[in-house]
């Protein structure tokens, strides 16, 4: 009787199987490598997620002190266009190296680096410079309450 039920005992107990010339520390410490590597991206994702809301946060101050602030000091409007075109061509690169078939992310944010290009300005009347500027600027607070989510998400 005990034979038979040693033998139940092992069938239910979980099967180790045993690799050849791999040794079960070798294992151990695989996982251990394997979840410090999952714990470090999980936290620079994190560091990128509040990079991206800080910028962000920039880019929608200076266009609502530009749709806001009418009219600009002398090259306020230049130094605007500057810092939204850079923040923007920065995201452009890195959602472009994040995600290679380009996407929506890639596109949206190169348009917002032509479109506010200081070097070749887009020129266009005032009250259209303000909707936008406005407009971009609800359409980046979203973004960063997604951001944000996203963040909570994570951990």
């Amino acid at each position: 009787m005990e034979q038979i039920n040693s033998n139940a005992e092992e069938q239910n107990a979980p099967r180790r199987t045993k690799l050849i010339g791999y040794d079960e520390n070798e294992y151990e410490i695989e996982v251990m490598k394997n979840k410090e590597e999952k714990k470090r991206k999980l936290n620079l994702k994190k560091k990128e997620i509040n990079l991206f809301i800080i910028l962000k946060m920039v880019i929608v101050v200076a266009l609502i002190a530009g749709a806001l602030i009418y009219p600009l000091p002398r090259g306020g409007y230049g130094i605007l266009k500057l810092v939204v075109c850079s923040i923007a061509s920065f995201y452009t690169y890195f959602y472009y190296e994040k995600d290679k078939p380009v996407g929506n992310a890639v596109i949206a944010s190169f348009a917002i680096t032509i479109v506010f290009n200081p070097f070749f300005p887009v020129r266009m009347p005032m009250e259209m410079w303000r909707t936008l500027d406005l407009v971009l600027s609800i359409a980046l607070i979203v973004s960063i309450a997604a951001d944000r989510k996203m963040y909570k998400t994570i951990g």
